[in-house]
């Protein structure tokens, strides 16, 4: 769901910032979704003008 999201916010000029437990889990996503999306440190005032709090699964390892 933060991948829509991000995506399609990205896409029409938004700002996004992904939050996660796991920072290297939020640059990845925010890789993934480009037009640049940047990783925040949780806990840390965020930056962006929409900002997703996510921790990015994969189906393969069930890993949150």
């Amino acid at each position: 769901m933060a991948t829509a999201i991000g995506t399609r916010a990205a896409k029409h000029g938004h700002t996004i910032e992904l939050m996660s437990r796991n920072t290297a889990k939020a640059q990845a996503l925010a890789d993934q979704i480009g037009n640049g999306a940047t990783a925040g440190t949780f806990g840390a005032t965020p930056l962006g003008d929409i900002v997703i709090v996510a921790v990015p699964c994969t189906t393969e390892s069930n890993e949150c």
